[in-house]
Parts: structure tokens; sequence; C-alpha cells
């Protein structure tokens, strides 16, 4: 191979000492090191032809992401975020503070800030999670109230009357009804 582009990258750290290569591999794959070496007879080779419909679809793409990484999310939307995610049984706001890498002081400030607090957020995410087990499952009240993060179904009726205003059971039975049209 002629000249070459090359990355190279040393043993991880925590490797160097615990992985000793096998001395049965060749001796070139036994290097304290790794590389990606390119030659520049592949880097010269002609790139398939540009599809303008398929870059224009890239850039869409590539705009959209920056578009929202440049919006400010608040704080309890990261929040809201993290509790649909999180196991809700035993989900605290130490919890969320280790995600999001807020110390528990900045979290309760910054959601004050917003006209919010951890007990609203927790209780929508019971809330979302709620409708959702209740509209795509067929679990048992007993069953659901612990994914939902409450104690037990008689917990979960007296929440869910307060959310919606029905029973889960009355929820579960018009969520499966079919719609007309």
């Amino acid at each position: 191979m002629g000249p070459a582009v090359g990355v190279l990258h040393p043993r991880p750290y925590r490797l160097r000492r615990t992985v000793r290569p096998d001395p049965r591999l060749p001796r070139r794959l036994r290097r304290p090191e790794n590389a990606l070496i390119v030659g520049n007879r592949d880097l010269d080779r002609r790139r398939a032809p540009h599809d303008p419909e398929l870059g224009a679809l890239h850039r869409a793409y590539a705009d959209r992401l920056l578009r929202e990484l440049s919006e400010s999310v608040s704080l309890a939307d990261r929040v809201r975020q993290w509790l649909d995610h999180a196991p809700l049984d035993a989900a605290g706001p130490a919890d969320a503070c280790r995600g999001l890498h807020l110390s528990p002081r900045t979290l309760r400030r910054a959601l004050q800030e917003e006209g919010t607090s951890w007990r609203a957020l927790l209780d929508g995410a019971r809330h979302r999670r709620a409708r959702r087990l209740l509209e795509t499952t067929d679990l048992p009240l007993d069953r659901m109230a612990p994914l939902v993060g409450l104690s037990g179904a008689t917990a979960l009726v007296r929440a869910f009357t307060r959310w919606e205003g029905v029973t889960p059971g009355t929820y579960r039975r018009e969520a499966k009804r079919p719609t007309r049209r």
C-alpha cells in the first residue's frame, strides 16, 4: 500500500493492564493501539453520483435538527421527557437530578420559576402513563398501578377519577369503542 491517511487510537486506559493480547493472534493484531488506514487509491475513487432529491432531504433533516437544538426547551419539558421514560414507582427528584445533571436545589428553583413543581410534573406523568396503558393494554388495575407509580388499584381509581372525571374502566371502554365516520 502506497501513501495513506490513517487515524491512530491508543488502547483504552482501562484495558491496558487488564486485557492481555491473545498470543494466538497474528502479531499485527497484538499491538497496543488501533488504527484505521485508508490508502490514497481508495480515497481517490469516484463517489456515487450526487442525487439532488436525496441531498435536499438530508439538508431539510439537518436544518430541522439544528432548529430543534437551537430552540430553548424549558426545564419542565426536559423533566416531562425524563419522567415519560422513568419507572414511576420509584422516581424521585434526586433521580431526575442525576438524569438531567442538575442539583436538587437548581431543579426546585427552576421549576418554581416556570410555575410548576416536581409533584405536579410527576402527577402529569402518572396521568399520561395511566391513559396510555388503559388505551393500549388489557392489564388489570392492580398490575397497572405500580407501573403508574401508585400503591394499588384503589389509589389508581381515585387518582384517575380526579384526572379524567371517569373511572379507569369507563375510560378503557370508551377508548376501545370503535369510532364511526
